[in-house]
């Protein structure tokens, strides 16, 4: 058992790596996605509010596969030819984007009123009321739901192994076809990983947290 299962480590190493490096990438372009939605559903204009909204409410309402579908098999046929991995990167970001702007948007909400009228009062623009007064704010009561939503990305990340890209999940069923006597170490082993990637950004997020409060 040993033996077999030493055999198996780079594998799932291997695996691990592409994990980490899938969710960098997808998390990066949620945030940067769902900061630009977030900001749009907050917007006074209708030209950017309805779009935004339009998308959150259609994503929102599939199922992450779907995007996968649509990032894999629709974008080469109409011209955008990447490799797997990227295609991965893209169905993730742009499927995680409208939960990290409903993250965004619960901050904008636990702003009171009152701040923004009195910002109003004293003269500041609209820019300066949302640099200033607005973000400030915003960003401690976000953290922790956004925390939720860059976990829940790790999970959903094994999907790419389906389509190709050789993440935990993927090279998970490559060593439980080499390996098959020792199923249950491999299962126990691919968890501990995501384990590894998650345990740590829930830390994280409570450092964040906490220093957040000590400025407050």
């Amino acid at each position: 058992m040993l033996s077999e299962f030493a055999d198996a480590v780079p594998g799932l190493l291997h695996g691990l790596r592409y994990t980490l490096m899938l969710v960098g990438a997808a998390s990066g372009g949620a945030l940067l996605i769902g900061a630009a939605l977030g900001l749009a559903r907050v917007s006074p204009y209708p030209s950017l509010k309805v779009p935004a909204a339009t998308y959150v409410n259609v994503v929102r309402n599939i199922p992450a596969v779907v995007m996968f579908f649509f990032s894999v098999f629709i974008l080469p046929q109409l011209g955008i030819r990447m490799s797997f991995y990227w295609l991965a990167v893209i169905a993730l970001s742009t499927y995680f984007a409208v939960f990290v702007s409903d993250a965004i948007l619960s901050g904008f909400n636990a702003v009171p009123v009152g701040q923004l009228e009195a910002a109003r009062a004293l003269g500041l623009s609209d820019g300066e009321t949302m640099s200033r007064v607005v973000l400030p704010q915003a960003v401690r009561s976000v953290i922790p739901p956004l925390t939720v939503v860059l976990i829940q990305l790790v999970k959903v990340s094994a999907i790419a192994g389906a389509f190709g890209v050789p993440e935990i999940f993927m090279e998970l069923g490559n060593e439980i076809h080499a390996h098959p006597s020792i199923v249950l170490v491999l299962l126990a082993a691919a968890c501990l990983l995501y384990l590894v990637i998650t345990i740590p950004m829930g830390r994280l997020a409570l450092v964040l947290e906490k220093r957040v409060r000590l400025v407050r």
